[in-house]
């Protein structure tokens, strides 16, 4: 291992360059929310007015991808270092209204609760170099190399609750938040176990999360759908050890059935 006295440059471009990522997904979507809330109906289009058959939609059924990573992963046991984590995920949702438009203002809305399956899901960590710290010291004192591992899995979400805006006349943009709580099985430990010999995590992972984001409505009962997570990764003492992953940022991209 390798002395070093300043920070490594490299690592913290990298996370400015995830920031700026970050913010302009953040952009599109407040365009997207801003434009939705400023349209006025279309007579006769394909979406119609408030009053028609698109605006009571009831049950959603989609399929969607994830990506993200972890933008603070800090490994702690008795020696302390940053680990960088990237995220990739399929899935499917299924979803119900609960209740018809209520709410006042801006805030009106109806409220939905989905179940999401991710048959697919990977955590992956690259081949890199992290500052290592020597606890009481907060100084770094080495540079060490760890290889690369892909760690894969099965996640589950069986109740996701979230609110639908729905104060602009125009159905064809309706932005949303969302929070939810599942579970995550993995076919090894996750995170893996790092420190002294003979300690272990554990296969499974409860996965609190909120989000924010948009069914873009390219036809009457289709939908676009961008959204935005932060997912903690958390074993509550089912593993020796709990270096949790405090939280993930992760980008989704999707397609919606509505009837």
């Amino acid at each position: 291992m390798t002395r070093v006295d300043t920070d490594a440059n490299g690592v913290v471009g990298e996370f400015r360059l995830k920031g700026i990522a970050v913010f302009l997904f953040a952009i599109v979507i407040g365009l997207c929310t801003a434009s939705g809330l400023s349209q006025q109906p279309v007579k006769g289009g394909p979406f119609g007015p408030r009053n028609d058959g698109s605006y009571h939609r009831l049950w959603e059924i989609g399929v969607f991808g994830t990506g993200g990573f972890a933008p603070k992963y800090e490994v702690s046991d008795k020696i302390r270092y940053q680990e960088e984590l990237e995220f990739y995920n399929v899935g499917v949702h299924a979803g119900r209204m609960l209740t018809t438009s209520r709410g006042p203002g801006l805030v009106r809305g109806r409220a939905e609760a989905l179940v999401e399956i991710l048959p697919f899901w990977a955590a992956h960590a690259p081949s890199q170099e992290n500052v290592i710290y020597v606890p009481p010291s907060t100084t770094p004192a080495f540079i060490a190399g760890f290889q690369a591992y892909t760690i894969h899995g099965v996640s589950f979400t069986p109740l996701v609750l979230r609110w639908n805006f729905m104060n602009s006349n125009s159905k064809r943009y309706v932005p949303w938040i969302q929070a939810g709580a599942g579970v995550l099985w993995t076919t090894h430990n996750f995170p893996q176990g790092h420190g002294r010999p003979g300690t272990y995590t554990s296969i499974f992972n409860f996965t609190p999360q909120v989000g924010v984001g948009e069914n873009l409505f390219v036809k009457k009962n289709q939908s676009l759908d961008i959204g935005f997570k932060a997912i903690n990764y958390n074993n509550e003492g089912l593993g020796e050890i709990n270096p949790a992953v405090p939280y993930t940022l992760q980008f989704s991209l999707g397609y919606s059935w509505w009837k």
